[in-house]
């Protein structure tokens, strides 16, 4: 991948964004990377941070965008900048305190604790050992390949769950006891030891060995990329000389592989907290700056009256001669961006022209099943076997069809179920609810435990299925007839459809199994278009969002999905008006020369 033409393919880019054995870089290394390419008053930015921010994901830029080299590198400085400015104003916002706590304080004010005493640096270690321990990780993983082992990696593998456990929505706001407020992140309990540079432990394979010559290779390619730097103990920021020679005794380290190793140590560390400092600046927008009050819950059913109204306008008013078309089109694309359901009345048949919404339990049959099938198919289409047998053994196949059941953190057990047991089971702990919310709660439990269909792991939205049979389905036939059915049914939903079976040999990223189908109810409206019109952003208003579910049997409402879309561009216009204070108090001054020579 062509990045920087010939100079940065010669040189290439270490982990450590550190270049060496150039022979076109026949000068002070250490000086050119330092060299000042931009500044914004106090704040400057290397050539190596250019070099650094440009190879992780401004090339991108001239790559897929079309820009010109020199723009692209003038895109990364600002946003380098920008991204320093927020960094800056960031710190301000939180306070260090030397028990180890951190704080969010306003005007030099303590507001909040953010985190309990040496929590904050206890958690930006970790992460900067794991990524250590991950990158040596990799040369552990060469070695078992070339010595014939399996890797950590494959029994990794083998041990994630199936399929992803129930994740619930994080709610943001919540109203309770008649008051609105937003949703504070529990801190972590205080914690007594605080870890440092000095607390890095290998992660061991269980083969000593290899643990030993995977380190070994690890610092070696650090000594390869920082070579140029001619670090030495005083290159340490953190780290004095009488610390230095107490540390990592047991490593068996020279002083000048102990320096480099400590020295992207240190590095890695002030990735992770600039990332952390400016992550906690936005969740202390969100949950202190950014109050939930009567004009934010009238800007959120401001918006969904405009969500409704744009809906609308596109399906349902009378001078719109395509606008059953249009919503088809659009239901079938995705029917969550649908705020408006029409009543179209009926087709010739005295079919609804209108959409079911279903969620469903997939049960796959298995790989050898399919060959089976298939093999079976081969045996009729050549005669080898009666149309009859075919029957009698394709039957056969279908009966050894079972599902392992699975718990609640997505692992199969031992334990199996067929179709048949599934479907009873669901329809018996169905049966004890009335409403169909409380089905719906009660179905989704089952997509967890027995569901293959990854579309409807942690879905937020239902399947439709359109009950007019004169449009054209985008459904599986058998899946398809019997949500229409359902829907026939009860039209209000909460009824449990049989096990339908769908087989497609013909089709290489085809399916083949059961749909044990649950009906959500035909997609209508709750409110007119008058009604919601009327809405004036009232506490009532913002309640009936707040209850409102995007799907039934999840947690996630309207409300919660406006506040998500709304606190998103509130934060990202909060943040440019930051860098546009600091941009227009002084001005960005490029220094063009320092890296001309890059494009």
């Amino acid at each position: 991948m062509k990045k920087f033409g010939k100079l940065l393919i010669c040189l290439g880019l270490s982990a450590s964004f550190i270049f060496t054995g150039c022979s076109l870089v026949q000068r002070n290394t250490e000086r050119y990377l330092n060299r000042e390419v931009a500044s914004l008053g106090e704040i400057s930015i290397s050539k190596q941070e250019l070099i650094s921010a440009y190879n992780s994901y401004g090339y991108q830029y001239t790559q897929y965008y079309g820009y010109t080299a020199e723009k692209a590198l003038k895109t990364v400085i600002d946003n380098l900048i920008n991204r320093k400015i927020v960094l800056n104003k960031a710190k301000e916002s939180l306070k260090f305190e030397d028990d180890g706590t951190v704080s969010y304080v306003e005007n030099g004010t303590k507001v909040a604790t953010l985190y309990n005493k040496n929590v904050w640096y206890n958690e930006i270690w970790t992460d900067v050992f794991e990524s250590v321990n991950s990158q040596i990780k990799n040369y552990e993983d060469s070695i078992k390949k070339a010595n014939g082992q399996s890797t950590e990696a494959e029994t990794e593998e083998e041990a994630k769950p199936a399929f992803n456990p129930y994740s619930e929505y994080e709610k943001k706001v919540v109203y309770e006891n008649e008051t609105w407020s937003k949703v504070v992140d529990e801190i972590a309990e205080a914690q007594e030891d605080r870890m440092t540079i000095a607390n890095f432990v290998q992660n061991k394979t269980g083969d000593d060995e290899i643990s030993l010559r995977a380190f070994g290779r690890y610092i070696k390619n650090l000594e390869h990329n920082y070579k140029a730097l001619n670090l030495t103990v005083d290159s340490l920021k953190t780290v004095s000389k009488e610390e230095f020679n107490e540390l990592y005794k047991g490593l068996q380290l020279t002083d000048s592989q102990k320096v480099v190793f400590l020295y992207e140590l240190e590095r890695i560390y002030t990735i992770y907290e600039e990332n952390k400092i400016i992550e906690d600046f936005q969740d202390v927008y969100n949950q202190y700056m950014q109050k939930v009050d009567a004009d934010v819950n009238k800007k959120i059913v401001d918006y969904y009256k405009e969500l409704v109204e744009n809906s609308y306008e596109k399906y349902a008013v009378e001078t719109n001669a395509d606008g059953y078309t249009a919503y088809v089109k659009a239901m079938q694309n995705d029917s969550s961006k649908v705020y408006y359901h029409k009543d179209y009345g009926t087709n010739d048949k005295g079919e609804k022209k209108a959409f079911v919404a279903v969620s469903h339990v997939l049960i796959k049959l298995s790989d050898e099943q399919i060959s089976e099938l298939k093999e079976l198919k081969s045996q009729r289409d050549s005669s080898t076997i009666t149309a009859e047998e075919y029957d009698e053994k394709y039957q056969q196949v279908l009966d050894k069809t079972v599902v392992k059941v699975r718990d609640e953190d997505g692992f199969e057990t031992d334990e199996t179920k067929t179709v048949a047991e599934v479907r009873a089971e669901i329809e018996a702990d169905l049966a004890q609810y009335t409403t169909v919310e409380e089905k719906a709660v009660a179905f989704n439990k089952y997509i967890y435990k027995y569901g293959q269909d990854t579309g409807m792991i942690n879905a937020s939205k239902y399947y439709v299925v359109n009950t007019d049979t004169e449009v054209e389905d985008k459904m599986v036939k058998e899946f398809a007839d019997e949500a229409r059915r359902l829907a026939v049914e009860n039209e209000d939903g909460g009824n449990l459809g049989e096990a339908v079976l769908h087989v497609d040999l013909e089709n290489e990223n085809g399916y083949s199994g059961y749909h044990i189908i649950f009906n959500a109810g035909i997609v209508k409206n709750d409110l007119t278009i008058e009604q919601v019109r009327n809405m004036e952003g009232t506490e009532a208003d913002a309640l009936y969002l707040y209850n409102k579910k995007i799907m039934l049997g999840t947690n996630k409402t309207v409300y919660d999905y406006i506040y998500d879309t709304i606190y998103a561009s509130e934060y990202s216009t909060f943040e440019k008006s930051i860098i546009n204070t600091a941009k227009d108090n002084a001005e960005v001054v490029y220094y063009v020369s320092a890296y001309s020579d890059l494009y």
